[in-house]
Parts: structure tokens; sequence; C-alpha cells
């Protein structure tokens, strides 16, 4: 409550980062979508933890059995260094999911990403504290980045 959307931006930004300790129960997508079950459409939004979630699903997007993924991303201010992940180790997974024919736009600037290299060389200087990326298997064209926008 009073995140609007924005936690973890919004709690560095009011200097109220420190939630508290809680414990949370962590599964594998294995234990709720059986291997060979499509999945439509994926959205993360983690915290911080994107990569960890997304090296659990790799399986299934090397499968390509993920048909759209909506991924939130929180390069800035050291989010993924209080998860004890770099930005280099951020930029490879997603550039895995790329290499698996996925196309990945930008939902901050969309910005369409079509190869391992752009995506990887894309997280790796993202100027943004926290946005989100859609990865699809799916054609992409500028007049869908256009209805997109709407």
């Amino acid at each position: 409550v009073g995140c609007m959307g924005r936690f973890p931006a919004s709690a560095h930004e009011t200097g109220k980062f420190d939630q508290g300790d809680f414990l949370a129960h962590v599964y594998p997508l294995s234990k709720f979508i059986h291997n060979d079950q499509p999945i439509l459409l994926m959205k993360v939004d983690t915290e911080g933890n994107e990569r960890n979630v997304l090296e659990g699903a790799m399986t299934h997007f090397s499968r390509r059995i993920v048909r759209n993924a909506i991924i939130e991303v929180t390069p800035g201010r050291d989010f993924w260094k209080n998860v004890n992940v770099t930005r280099e180790q951020v930029a490879e997974t997603f550039a895995r999911i790329a290499n698996y024919s996925y196309t990945m736009v930008s939902l901050d600037d969309y910005v369409v990403h079509k190869t391992p290299e752009d995506v990887y060389d894309y997280i790796m200087h993202a100027t943004f504290v926290q946005s989100d990326v859609w990865f699809t298997t799916d054609a992409v064209n500028a007049t869908d980045v256009e209805q997109i926008k709407l």
C-alpha cells in the first residue's frame, strides 16, 4: 500500500527502503506450470530479483513456451546490488532470452531490440530507475509499437 506501483523506486525517493524482515516462500515456476504448458503472458515484478526469476524460467524461454513476458527492470540506484546481482548478470540473462528468438520492446522509450547484443547493450546503458520491458515471440513492427503507446 502506498507504493503506487513504484517500489523500490519510490522507497528510495522517500528514504524508506527498509521494509523490515519477513519470510517469503519461493517456488520454481515448474511447481505451477508443466514443462509443455504454453504461457500466453508472464508478468515479472520482483523488486530487483528479475534475474533470479528469469533464470528459473529459462527452460520455458529456451523452449519458446512463453509467448509474452512483461518484466519490470530496476537498474537504478543499485537495486540489483541489494540482491547481490550485477548489471552485467542481468544484461546476460536478458540477452539469453533474446537469443531464443524473442524480441524485446522497452516500455520506457518504445525501442524494439531484436538481437541479443542490442538487448545486452540496452540493459547495460539503461538510465531509468525502474521500467518494464516486453519480450515476445511474435513479430513486432512500428505499427505495433505505436498501438502500445496509446
